[in-house]
């Protein structure tokens, strides 16, 4: 594996070392001009400190002297390198909650298709549906009302809707989770304006949970960092990876208060 992986510095060291035998003098500088890219960071690449993107292999490639098979090859080594940096990057605290494929397959979902989603993409919808697994939920339209700030007859048309699209369920007047879990925004491909309008209501019930909770109940924190842009999808994946982790371990306990989880990643620059 660890061959597969590093194939693309073999190749490199290879081209680098082919050209010298023509040009002694041939340098590291004269190397990463020809390939067009950043001698620094070349140096970092061959000495295995730094793991290319798949944009920095793209472009270099097709600079290189191989053929077809070894072009995929090398593309491959790439990926292959840059997942195994993915997982150790991954920190202790999120391997251990790391929702496995077996755990996910005991999940039960529901698909929404994307014309319904606006019919429940309001924040309360959402939270309704995870207060009905609360040790003392009381299926009265009056107490959820309360209990969110909302108006009652909102509530009401929010779990008309839940148990039409069945992801609640009625029994002797109780209201039930059908599947254990509603994460549509996450699960499920929604229109564009659908899912800007979710994003934005629990940003700004976000910013309510500054004023009214104690620092004791809730934990808001923020970094300002100059980043590497080409670095976004490996950072999608841990975002993604921690988000489950974290499900996990607030889950396992006792369920007595619905939480919302914010995470956020985006340009300060125009």
């Amino acid at each position: 594996m660890e061959q597969v992986e590093k194939y693309y510095i073999k190749v490199l060291e290879n081209e680098l070392l082919h050209r010298k035998k023509k040009n002694p003098s041939y340098s590291m500088r004269a190397f990463s001009k020809a390939l067009g890219v950043n001698s620094g960071v070349l140096s970092l690449v061959l000495n295995s400190k730094r793991t290319p993107s798949l944009k920095f292999g793209e472009k270099i490639v097709e600079k290189l002297s191989v053929d077809v098979e070894q072009r995929q090859r090398f593309i491959d080594s790439i990926v292959l390198a840059q997942k195994k940096r993915t997982l150790q990057r991954v920190p202790p605290a999120i391997k251990k909650y790391k929702v496995n494929a077996n755990d996910l397959g005991k999940l039960k979902f529901k698909e929404l298709q994307n014309d319904y989603y606006h019919s429940v993409s309001e924040w309360y919808c959402f939270t309704i549906f995870e207060m009905t697994k609360l040790k003392d939920f009381k299926s009265c339209t009056k107490w959820i009302s309360e209990q969110l700030g909302v108006e009652e007859l909102k509530v009401k048309v929010a779990i008309k809707r839940l148990v039409n699209l069945g992801f609640l369920e009625e029994a002797n007047g109780t209201y039930m989770a059908s599947q254990d879990q509603l994460r549509l925004s996450e699960m499920y491909t929604a229109t564009s304006v659908a899912r800007r309008n979710k994003q934005i209501q629990i940003r700004e019930k976000a910013i309510e949970a500054i004023e009214e909770f104690p620092i004791e109940k809730r934990s808001m924190t923020s970094m300002t960092m100059c980043i590497d842009e080409e670095l976004m999808p490996e950072a999608r994946k841990l975002i993604s990876e921690f988000n489950e982790a974290m499900s996990k371990l607030l889950e396992s306990g006792s369920k007595d208060k619905v939480y919302a989880l914010e995470v956020g990643l985006f340009p300060l620059q125009k």
